[in-house]
């Protein structure tokens, strides 16, 4: 398989964003995007990311200081990529997942 049809194999099991609309509530978060090497955005991104799956690019949201760091390789960003991660800054989950939904509501818990 060449490496384009394997990129795009991973993207295509990994970047389907829910229709699903985020929480009313989903708070603003500044973005900070990164664009760096391979390895510095699979160190972060690695613990994101599916058993046998290679991370693509990941947002890393942080609430206590309302950021969403996204990292990406810069050497094979595209702009789905990025538009990918805005909407999990957004608040949009992956098709069939809650985990944003279930942080935001968990993070609002520990605020009271």
């Amino acid at each position: 398989m060449s490496r384009a049809a394997l990129l795009a194999f991973m993207l295509s099991g990994c970047t389907t964003i829910s229709h699903v609309a985020p929480p009313s509530d989903w708070p603003t978060l500044t973005v900070i995007p990164h664009y760096t090497t391979t390895k510095a955005m699979r160190d972060q991104c690695v613990k994101w990311t599916p058993p046998l799956m290679s991370p693509m690019a990941c947002a890393v949201i942080d609430f206590k200081k309302m950021t969403c760091e996204q990292w990406f390789d810069a050497d094979f960003v595209t702009p789905d990529l990025v538009l990918h991660e805005n909407e999990h800054c957004r608040g949009k989950d992956h098709l069939g997942s809650t985990y944003l939904r279930d942080l935001w509501e968990s993070w609002k818990k520990i605020k009271k």
